[in-house]
């Protein structure tokens, strides 16, 4: 474990790199993109950084606290719906008529739903999109500005070219290489396998074509952050509930906010070119210093090394890049729907928006569709039965769905509140699917 001194002595030195470091956080409107955009702003000499988010009003506020908190800074905000692609496109193209570098592309993004696969109109899944696909985007669009930053010294002659991704490192699992998109077999647990995996392989297979800049994937551990007001009261109660029992092992946004800065800048995580790898991290591919790292929420390196390592070896990383070009070439107008995947009942619908137990949060936006007209009946009534017991099934999600293979199914007693039938059959249906 990387400690708070160690994570503190680096971000204070960050003025040593001098004036004029440029940042994108995608998803820096909230939650941990925020408290790592507040650290940035905070140990930085006149930083330029750039919030992409949805909520211009919170934008509004947070820009007006970071330019309190340093007011030689430039903080902007990009309005963007990173769930399409062409609204990447588009944030990517303001940001490269600003910066002809970009020294930092970090991205926490997170789309939250209980739904069924749910196609964009560029016919691409909204949370394997906004997971992965997005990121990848933002990515393949900014390289350009990230080599510059590669090749530009700083006051102390270091480079900084990095790239964070927030969201599930060390929670691989099996890829499904005949639907890498996931439009034929589609569930919560492939998707969070999937967009997982596909971050981790990537950290490796980019930082090999691009040697001078760092790419990392991040666990973020159980943060618990503002979205949690945007729940109804039911979810809540069960949030406070799972945060007395979850209190040990959860991680204050701001230090969240402190050990991603590390992760972001530290000179542990070098980026595959730099000659002196003494000091070096181990690599996302087993070898220090090569450039794509796994880190654990604590500054750890993880990773499933035996389904990585067998990926490497089938050449696995090759092909998931290559997917993931062929998906960006497509014209985005010709990624056409295709018929959707039964998703979940009302009633299931109805258990995201009052039951989600989520402790942490990546882009402070949740998926709200305007309420179903159809949907009537009392939040007491949203209870099943499973082995003759009254319960109240919630999810604990640590990067969205990624993290049902992180912390599973949690299950409060509720005795007071009685199922109807046709409720239980369907509730036991979900719960069947997320154990297996």
């Amino acid at each position: 474990m990387v400690s708070l001194q160690t994570v503190r002595s680096n971000n204070v030195s960050l003025k040593e790199l001098g004036p004029g470091l440029v940042a994108v956080f995608v998803g820096g409107t909230s939650g941990i993109g925020e408290s790592t955009a507040r650290e940035f702003v905070r140990h930085t000499l006149s930083p330029r950084v750039y919030l992409v988010g949805r909520n211009e009003t919170q934008a509004s506020k947070i820009i007006e606290e970071l330019r309190s908190l340093n007011p030689d800074g430039k903080v902007s905000f990009i309005k963007s719906d990173v769930s399409l692609l062409r609204s990447v496109d588009e944030a990517c193209e303001d940001i490269k008529k600003r910066e002809e570098r970009v020294n930092l592309l970090f991205m926490s993004c997170g789309f939250l739903s209980t739904k069924g696969r749910d196609e964009t109109p560029e016919g691409l899944d909204k949370k394997l999109n906004v997971h992965y696909y997005s990121r990848m985007r933002f990515i393949y669009n900014l390289l350009p500005q990230l080599t510059a930053a590669s090749s530009t010294s700083t006051t102390n002659n270091r480079p900084l070219s990095r790239v964070v991704s927030v969201l599930g490192a060390g929670q691989e699992g099996s890829l499904d290489l005949s639907d890498l998109a996931l439009k034929h077999n589609y569930s919560m647990r492939t998707c969070a396998a999937h967009a997982i995996t596909m971050n981790s392989l990537m950290t490796h297979e980019l930082a090999s074509q691009n040697p001078g800049t760092s790419f990392i994937h991040a666990y973020p551990g159980v943060v618990k952050t503002g979205v949690l007001r945007e729940l109804g009261p039911l979810a809540r109660f069960g949030t406070e509930v799972f945060s007395v029992l979850a209190k040990p092992f959860m991680v204050p946004l701001e230090e969240s906010g402190e050990r991603h800065l590390y992760a972001a800048t530290s000179q542990a995580f070098i980026p595959n070119e730099t000659a002196d790898k003494s000091a070096a991290a181990v690599g996302s591919d087993g070898v220090k210093g090569s450039g794509g790292y796994l880190l654990h929420w604590n500054g750890d390196t993880v990773g499933k090394q035996d389904i990585l390592r067998k990926y490497r070896e089938e050449g696995v990383g090759k092909t998931v890049w290559q997917h993931t070009l062929d998906v960006f070439q497509k014209p985005l107008d010709a990624l056409a729907p295709i018929p959707p995947v039964p998703g979940p009942s009302l009633l299931l619908d109805r258990l995201q928006e009052e039951l989600a137990l989520v402790p942490i949060e990546l882009d402070g936006e949740l998926d709200t569709d305007a309420p179903r007209e159809d949907v009537v009946e009392p939040v007491a009534e949203d209870a099943a039965d499973v082995d003759g017991e009254d319960v109240v099934v919630t999810t604990a999600l640590l990067a969205e769905e990624a993290a049902v293979a992180a912390v599973g199914l949690h299950v409060a007693q509720m005795n007071t509140l009685k199922p109807r039938p046709s409720q239980r059959e369907q509730m036991e249906s979900l719960v069947g699917g997320l154990l297996r």
